[in-house]
């Protein structure tokens, strides 16, 4: 007929969790994996997630359990994460459990051109912690972990430190592309 269809829609697609919230969740697992926990008690989680136009977010405020043989316990777990078409920023990474606590940032440009950084700093490792997972691995020091890394026009570079007391690593590397 000689006529223009439009196929374009003017609809967006758009989601948008204001508060979800879980409270003392459990969870009994029945596995011959020795490494899998047989429970999953005080299971907590507080979040907020969106999507619109290309781009999401999500606020974890709050995420946390205790699991029983292997007995571990995640006190926090929370950070911002937003994606835009061409960017992705995690911020306020934090992450304790009963002995250890990492915190840090990360921003990732899908441009090389842009830069993308992160940044990663622990509190004195305790590494006995997660000696079911790591058998026979015994570390007599307590380093702290930082790291410090960014990439800008296909370059790479990172600082790494390990310390603990006068005993140091430290690494300063870069990389080109």
């Amino acid at each position: 007929t000689g006529q223009d269809t439009d196929t374009t829609s003017s609809e967006t697609f758009n989601i948008n969790v204001g508060k979800f919230k879980l409270v003392e969740g459990r969870v009994k697992i029945q596995s011959p994996d020795t490494l899998l926990p047989s429970e999953v008690q005080h299971l907590n989680t507080q979040l907020s997630f969106g999507m619109k136009e290309g781009r999401q977010n999500l606020q974890l405020d709050n995420f946390s359990f205790s699991t029983k043989s292997p007995d571990m316990v995640l006190e926090k777990l929370s950070f911002k994460l937003n994606q835009a078409p061409d960017v992705i920023n995690l911020s306020g990474f934090h992450l304790k459990t009963a002995k250890n606590q990492l915190e840090g940032d990360v921003k990732y440009a899908e441009d090389i051109e842009k830069e993308s950084t992160a940044t990663l700093q622990s509190s004195p490792l305790q590494l006995n912690e997660f000696e079911f997972y790591l058998p026979g691995l015994s570390i007599p020091v307590s380093p702290v972990f930082m790291l410090d890394a960014s990439m800008n026009d296909g370059t790479v570079q990172a600082i790494v430190k390990l310390e603990d007391g006068t005993q140091r690593i430290h690494l300063d590397l870069t990389s080109d592309n």
